[in-house]
């Protein structure tokens, strides 16, 4: 027993630990060489899909990087959710003026006039079943689910195939 170790101490004397082990689970040379290449493979597909996405910029910051006003009004309305908007609203605001603020908010005021304009009508015509499916939409946009879901169940009282 003690002369088989010593003939497998042998066999191993004088390889790299690697070696050792790839003999030890009986890999043929050519697959022990590709495994030798597969971190590199992914270091080089890493970097070229890294370089490649780097050359692509969105053009909404080039814009900005650029101070066209239209692309900073169009930034401020994709951020209004991030916690730091209101530092760049500010920012923004003495570079271009309080007209800026007016330009970013004004999807919103539209949409609070547009639903003034369409509950008065409702008042007028309590059975305008287009005028409570336009709220349902408008409170959806503005993410207030509860009156939404409200109006929309007041139209599918009106015209049930509104799905």
């Amino acid at each position: 027993m003690k002369y088989v170790k010593n003939i497998k101490e042998q066999k191993f004397k004088g390889l790299k630990t690697e070696q050792i082990f790839f003999q030890k689970i009986k890999l043929p040379l050519k697959k022990i060489k590709i495994l030798k290449l597969v971190p590199f493979i992914f270091i080089y597909l890493f970097l070229f899909i890294n370089i490649k996405e780097s050359q692509n910029l969105p053009l909404l910051y080039l814009q900005v990087i650029s101070k066209k006003k239209e692309a900073i009004v169009d930034f401020l309305k994709k951020i209004r959710a991030l916690n730091y908007f209101p530092q760049e609203l500010e920012k923004y605001k003495k570079i271009y003026g309080k007209k800026i603020d007016e330009e970013v908010f004004a999807q919103e005021r539209e949409r609070k006039q547009m639903i003034k304009n369409l509950e008065q009508i409702l008042e007028k015509n309590p059975k305008a079943r287009d005028v409570f499916y336009s709220l349902y939409w408008l409170y959806k946009e503005e993410d207030n689910k509860k009156k939404a879901m409200e109006y929309l169940r007041k139209a599918k009282e009106l015209d049930p195939e509104i799905k």
